[in-house]
């Protein structure tokens, strides 16, 4: 587009809730923010009933 002369065209999106987004469409959402609760959320993710995020924050 630059190339032609066209403007460029953009949004800014704000910061994306996966584990919150996961729960919306049916699923489980899991935040986590520590490592020391990692090896719990994979062992619950691999037991629940349905698909689950595991959205890891650092």
């Amino acid at each position: 587009m630059l190339d032609r002369g066209e403007p460029a065209i953009a949004v800014d999106l704000n910061p994306v809730d996966f584990a919150a987004l996961a729960e919306a469409m049916g699923c489980h959402g899991v935040r986590i923010t520590d490592a020391a609760d990692l090896t719990a959320a994979i062992t619950t993710a691999l037991r629940a009933d349905r698909p689950t995020v595991l959205w890891i924050k650092a």
